[in-house]
C-alpha cells in the first residue's frame, strides 16, 4: 500500500502492515496503534463527526525491532502533529497555525533540540527545532505513552481556550 501525500487511514495501513505472529514485538505494534487510534486521536477530536473528517493517517514509515512501523499524522484546522514510536520513545513534531502556550511543566524538555537522525521516518521539512526556538512548530522526544498522552492532552486543552 503506497503512501501518498496525504497518507493512508491508520486502521487501513496497520492491517495491511501486520507483523507475523512470529515476531516478538507484534503485541508492541498493536499496542501503539491503537492507543494512537483509540486514545491520542480522541484528544482532537469531540464527536463523531470530527473524527471522520480528521482520522489518524500513516504518512510515512520507519523499522524497528524488524517491524515496520508508522509515521503518524493527526490533522486538525490550525494544527497537525506528527510522531512516531519505536519501541523506545516517541518523537513528535508540532506545526500549529498559532504559537502553542507553554502548558508542559515538566513533561518536555522545552529548550532541548534533538538530531534528526532520531526522528526515523519523517521528512526532514518536518523535523524542528525546540519549542523555546519556535512555539508554532517544534519538535520533541517523550520518553513514554503516559507523558504522550499528558503533552497533547495540554496542547489540545490549551488550543481549545483560544
Amino acid at each position: 500500500m503506497p503512501l501518498h501525500e496525504e497518507g493512508v487511514l491508520l486502521q487501513d495501513w496497520a492491517n495491511a502492515h501486520e507483523p507475523k505472529d512470529e515476531m516478538l514485538w507484534k503485541r508492541g505494534y498493536w499496542d501503539q496503534i491503537v492507543f494512537v487510534r483509540d486514545e491520542i486521536h480522541r484528544l482532537f477530536v469531540v464527536t463523531y463527526e470530527e473524527s471522520k473528517k480528521n482520522p489518524v493517517m500513516v504518512v510515512s514509515t520507519h523499522t524497528s525491532k524488524s517491524i515496520e512501523l508508522p509515521v503518524y499524522s493527526i490533522k486538525i484546522p490550525g494544527i497537525e502533529v506528527r510522531m512516531r514510536y519505536n519501541f523506545y520513545d516517541w518523537k513528535v513534531s508540532i506545526r500549529s497555525d498559532l504559537p502553542v502556550p507553554d502548558v508542559f511543566h515538566n513533561i518536555i524538555n522545552k529548550g532541548e533540540k534533538v538530531h534528526q537522525v532520531y526522528f526515523e521516518g519523517f521528512q526532514n521539512d518536518w523535523i524542528f527545532g525546540s519549542y523555546r526556538e519556535d512555539p508554532h512548530q517544534f519538535s520533541v522526544e517523550i520518553g513514554n505513552e503516559y507523558n504522550l498522552y499528558a503533552f497533547i492532552l495540554a496542547i489540545t486543552d490549551a488550543m481549545r481556550q483560544k
